[in-house]
């Protein structure tokens, strides 16, 4: 079997795929778009006759591919941006609306007098810490 010379690594919603002096990364955007950068690959020693020692070798190979890697996250992570204050706001807002709901239920559970059933004092304690933390 023919040898390839074309290797890669896994990033963040995607692959780095390197062969010779380029590589490539393919990453799926956050609207489902697939983005494809392709760099050159530059050699951390350009010397040959240092190249060919075997253990220096190794180890710059070592380290080349380590910041290879690295730079090929690195890029795959700028289209996952964190979340805005807005954002978080908006997201907790939405959790406690259910949080609120999911407790109303607990607490509305029918039987026994008035329709204060097996869980309704949990539900309505529930209710009460969320109303205390969140007014």
């Amino acid at each position: 079997m023919k040898y390839s010379n074309i290797g890669g690594q896994a990033v963040m919603e995607g692959v780095m795929m390197r062969n010779g002096g380029k590589y490539a990364v393919a990453v799926r955007t956050v609207d489902g778009e697939i983005a494809v950068k392709t760099f050159d690959c530059r050699p951390l020693i350009k010397n040959e006759k240092i190249q060919k020692l075997p253990l220096i070798r190794g180890v710059i190979n070592f380290i080349d591919s380590l910041v290879l890697g690295m730079t090929s996250l690195m890029y795959s992570a700028e289209f996952f941006a964190e979340e805005t204050p807005q954002e978080l706001e908006e997201r907790l807002q939405d959790e406690m609306k259910k949080a609120r709901r999911k407790a109303d239920r607990l607490r509305d559970v029918p039987g026994g007098r008035g329709g204060e059933g097996l869980f309704s004092p949990c539900g309505a304690h529930a209710l009460r810490q969320c109303r205390k933390m969140y007014p």
